[in-house]
């Protein structure tokens, strides 16, 4: 699969849209160049933020991959500050894990490099 990382990029930066739109502060990001994924990892204070926020950024991620969707729309990522952006990182992804403890945020995505 060719681009992978411009996708990683786009992933990235949908989500910091999401999160700097929800109040979202302190973000700490790692990426993670493995032999056979990428690992994407988010630790950020939420302490003002609405648990429905980020309840929906669960939702949103907890979609299958579909190679086909994202062939052609993952360019569209960033364009825009609606909520289906993230669906659109959910169908991306292999998978994810969401926490919180206490104020804080903890999110690991995972793209397999096939």
């Amino acid at each position: 699969m060719r681009f992978h990382k411009n996708r990683i990029v786009n992933i990235v930066e949908e989500l910091l849209n999401y999160f700097f739109s929800i109040g979202v502060n302190d973000i700490h990001m790692d990426i993670i160049d493995n032999v056979t994924k990428y690992e994407i990892i988010f630790i950020c204070n939420i302490k003002d933020v609405d648990i429905s926020k980020i309840d929906l950024l669960s939702e949103k991620l907890n979609l299958e991959k579909v190679e086909e969707i994202e062939e052609y729309y993952w360019g569209l990522t960033g364009e825009s500050q609606f909520d289906n952006q993230l669906s659109l990182v959910g169908m991306m992804v292999d998978d994810f894990e969401l926490k919180t403890v206490k104020d804080n945020l903890n999110l690991k995505l995972y793209r397999q490099k096939n």
